[in-house]
């Protein structure tokens, strides 16, 4: 089974989490728009919305107004089942 992950982060803090391209082949901002619209901080870091290492996945989102059912809903599922994998560690980011 291939990783969808494309780039070691450590612990998250030094990568963006919507900008910079480390899950998949594009930014999650490009993966995601609708959810990246309702961001409050768009260089917000991995660490800032993944939260929790080596347990049960915890997510800080921070959006400007509750996500929508329809496409907002639909994407927040799927970028939630994206990152059911991610396990942030406490290695430092290469």
């Amino acid at each position: 089974m291939s990783s969808v992950f494309v780039k070691q982060v450590g612990d998250g803090s030094s990568t963006r989490f919507w900008l910079d391209v480390w899950l998949g082949n594009s930014a999650l901002k490009e993966a995601f728009p609708r959810l990246f619209l309702l961001e409050t901080n768009s260089f917000c870091s991995i660490s800032e919305r993944c939260l929790g290492l080596n347990g049960p996945h915890q997510f800080n989102w921070a959006w400007r107004r509750d996500v929508r059912s329809g496409l907002e809903q639909t994407q927040l599922n799927s970028l939630v089942v994206l990152l059911k994998d991610f396990s942030p560690s406490v290695e430092a980011d290469y």
